[in-house]
């Protein structure tokens, strides 16, 4: 078998590969014996059917799989001999094939891209502020006092205002005719609020309770009931009770409401759950700074069967996130669907995986390793943040791909914390 390579790029190769004319007949040989023993020709008892018959009646059979034979017998030999590692399945192009003749075919594949790292010590990296103000703090507990609230009835004024909960009997008509699903009773309306289509809850304000209100709106053009998307439509409305919120006090009483001992207290754990999320985001904002200066700083050739790997894997993903919507059924995607989601994620995927391959480059330059110890006590903090039994996930992650799965995300948040560790910050 002779065999040659060719590299048209760093990682794309191009294999040939010659077959000897006694190995191509040995195949023949072989098949046609296989096929001889199974053959149903009339007049003719298995395996007794002479040669030239079962060429007549098999002939296109048997080249078929002949050549399907030898290619299989030699690509991945012949790859081997010239100490390559494909990442796709190669792309063969076969040659004529005959009894008595040699048998040539190229195959094309892609391999891992050459890395050399160029630059990726003192990567600017701006600065994001993880501050959390007291207007934050003070806006969160307004939150929750309007969430205690209670709605009592206005007893001095007649008017709607905003921040009122209106009372109301309504129905919708679509070019004179019922619209369905458009009626209720005793519906509470906050003025101000978001429940409604644009211009429902604010068409209220100034009304007179009780009172009548016709409302002449339009569907939003994204709305999510596309035969109503764009149209008018006519709202009859009875305005019969006005309510406001009375919202509790701010004293020690309203915290312990809240599971606190004193509206100190409350304050304090809500400033460190602010500052934990505020803390969470900013890591990944300057995280996504780092990649985008490390990728910018380190350009090579990448695969695409690399990026398209990436973007299944995110299709996948996001399939999967979405059965919580469909009561765990599987979502069925077109042909069109698909290529249209590959076509949306080039970008992204292309950034993930050239980001992850450098970090990789950098953990092997560096010595960076994530240990047993690393992924072990990964899991207890996987296992705290989502309040589960810390053994019962030790066991989950004990599958050896799922185990090794964590250990790279450790080993990749191993080596963004030294590559924040080595960054400087750009000057203003």
């Amino acid at each position: 078998m002779d065999v040659s390579l060719d590299k048209p790029s760093s990682y794309l190769r191009k294999v040939s590969i010659t077959v000897p004319a006694k190995d191509v007949d040995a195949v023949f040989e072989k098949i046609y014996k296989e096929l001889g023993k199974t053959a149903n020709i009339p007049g003719f008892r298995p395996g007794k059917a002479p040669r030239g018959l079962l060429d007549k009646h098999f002939g296109g059979r048997v080249q078929s799989e002949v050549q399907s034979r030898l290619v299989s017998d030699t690509l991945f030999r012949a790859i081997g001999e010239k100490n390559e590692n494909p990442i796709d399945m190669p792309k063969v192009e076969p040659g004529s094939l005959a009894q008595g003749a040699e048998f040539s075919y190229t195959a094309e594949f892609e391999v891992q891209p050459d890395i050399k790292l160029t630059r990726y010590k003192e990567l600017e990296v701006a600065k994001v502020d993880a501050t959390v103000t007291d207007e934050v703090v003070d806006a969160q507990i307004e939150d929750l006092r309007r969430n205690a609230g209670q709605l009592v009835p206005v007893i001095d004024r007649t008017i709607a205002q905003h921040g009122d909960t209106v009372i109301v009997d309504f129905e919708g008509t679509m070019e004179g005719k019922p619209l369905q699903g458009g009626k209720a009773d005793n519906a509470s309306v906050e003025i101000g609020g978001e429940n409604y289509i644009p211009g429902f809850a604010e068409g209220l304000e100034g009304a007179e309770v009780p009172g009548t209100k016709t409302l002449n709106l339009n569907f939003p053009a994204d709305y999510t009931v596309a035969d109503l998307s764009g149209k008018p439509v006519t709202f009859e409305i009875t305005l019969k009770e006005l309510k406001t919120k009375k919202l509790p006090e701010l004293d020690d009483e309203f915290a312990k409401d809240q599971g606190e001992e004193s509206l100190l207290a409350l304050r304090g754990k809500i400033r460190d759950e602010l500052q934990k999320q505020k803390d969470a985001s900013a890591k990944d904002e300057q995280r996504a700074l780092l990649m985008d200066a490390l990728v910018k700083a380190n350009p090579f050739e990448l695969p695409p069967s690399l990026i398209r790997s990436q973007s299944e894997r995110m299709i996948e993903s996001a399939t999967e996130r979405l059965k919580q919507y469909t009561g765990g059924r599987a979502v069925q995607l077109s042909p069109q669907e698909i290529e249209g989601l590959h076509a949306s994620n080039a970008l992204e995927a292309e950034q993930q995986v050239r980001g992850g391959l450098l970090l990789l480059e950098v953990s092997k330059e560096e010595k960076i390793e994530a240990v047993d110890d690393d992924v072990d006590q990964e899991i207890e903090k996987l296992a705290a943040g989502a309040g589960e039994n810390i053994e019962r996930l030790r066991m989950a992650y004990n599958a050896p791909q799922v185990r090794q799965s964590l250990r790279y995300r450790v080993l990749e948040e191993k080596v963004v914390d030294f590559l924040l560790g080595a960054s400087k910050t750009p000057e203003a």
